[in-house]
């Protein structure tokens, strides 16, 4: 279910909060980046004022807590780099409205 995905994205997303070392381990664990990821597909229902089904609601609610969870992971440069070799990091940008801190000055 997702929402029974929500809430463990928010356990991991405190978890690599709180820990470099469990941010570490998420990072290393085959397939989680990439189940993170998967979850941001719920971030087509951004903007929008009101969402259809409680499905929706999940969704955006489990996109949301996968944001939170890699902006937490990337914290940490060992983490960061993973998420920069998976491809994903650049999600982070455009969605929280940020310039890339690998960009440099401009």
């Amino acid at each position: 279910r997702v929402a029974d995905r929500q809430a463990a994205t928010c356990a991991l997303s405190n978890s690599a909060a709180n820990s470099r070392q469990v941010a570490l381990q998420i990072t290393a664990a085959p397939g989680m980046i990439a189940a993170l990821a998967e979850l941001l597909e719920g971030a087509s229902l951004w903007g929008r004022d009101a969402w259809d089904t409680q499905s929706d609601q999940d969704a955006f609610r489990s996109a949301a807590s996968a944001m939170g969870c890699m902006d937490n992971l990337s914290h940490y440069p060992e983490a960061r780099k993973a998420l920069e070799e998976a491809g994903v990091l650049h999600v982070l940008v455009p969605a929280i409205g940020v310039k890339s801190a690998y960009e440099g000055p401009r």
